[in-house]
């Protein structure tokens, strides 16, 4: 099983972690959609959301995600492209937000 974890980010509420191979493994309270979940599921545990299934990439099949930041109500994800990605505040899908800016680096309060 996967478990090597490259980053960890702890919101209010909810965890997010990306690990070394490109997974977004989640947990915690998922009622404005920080998780990437359907709407009122909420994953005790881990639950995994993997890159392939949460967002198909227009251009190729070779993103993955790096990088996660827990907000008090969202998570943004950045990805192996530097593009940043965001769920939730009453949105339960993964959206990218920012494309093409060279971004390395996400935080979020």
């Amino acid at each position: 099983a996967d478990v090597a974890v490259q980053h960890l980010s702890c919101g209010n509420e909810h965890t997010v972690l990306t690990t070394k191979s490109g997974r977004l493994l989640v947990c915690g309270k998922n009622d404005q959609g920080q998780l990437g979940l359907p709407i009122n599921q909420e994953e005790p545990g881990i639950s995994q959301v993997r890159a392939e299934e949460a967002v198909k990439h227009p251009l190729t099949e070779d993103h993955y995600f790096i990088a996660a930041a827990a907000g008090d109500s969202h998570t943004l994800v950045l990805d192996n492209y530097n593009d940043v990605w965001c769920m939730g505040n009453g949105d339960h899908s993964l959206k990218c937000i920012l494309q093409g800016k060279n971004i390395s680096i996400i935080a979020s309060g």
